[in-house]
């Protein structure tokens, strides 16, 4: 597959942020990225022609930030989301072998997902208090 084939999805919802960054950056390498929220892939509060699903790419790129807020594990917020509804679709997408980014909280989010090889329940369910 060539560079100007690959469709790239830079995920994001609320409080996540260096999307432009990223987005620049697939640009300059010649790959097609595209700002995809979240409810897009859910295919909720958007109409028909704003849907997307996660078949159409073949790089998933979870940016940093403080999604859904600057809480202790945001991160597990937002990939409760993913697994609400995506997580099948995930697990496909990965078996394809297609890569998955994530930097900064995007990086947390996979491992919340548990998508990083070795790590099985490294992560607990519910946070120690402090």
């Amino acid at each position: 597959m060539k560079t100007k084939d690959i469709n790239i999805a830079i995920l994001r919802i609320e409080g996540t942020n260096c999307e432009q960054e990223s987005y620049d950056a697939f640009k300059r390498l010649g790959a097609k990225p595209e700002f995809v929220h979240l409810k897009q892939l859910l295919h909720i509060d958007c109409n028909k022609d704003e849907k997307r699903d996660l078949s159409d790419y073949q790089c998933l790129m979870v940016p940093g930030g403080f999604s859904a807020g600057d809480y202790i594990r945001a991160g597990a917020i937002f990939a409760a989301r993913i697994k609400s509804k995506l997580q099948k679709n995930l697990e496909d997408f990965i078996k394809q072998e297609y890569p998955v980014l994530g930097v900064c909280n995007g990086f947390q989010i996979l491992i919340e997902l548990g998508l990083l090889p070795g790590i099985e329940d490294i992560v607990s369910p519910i946070p120690d208090a402090c």
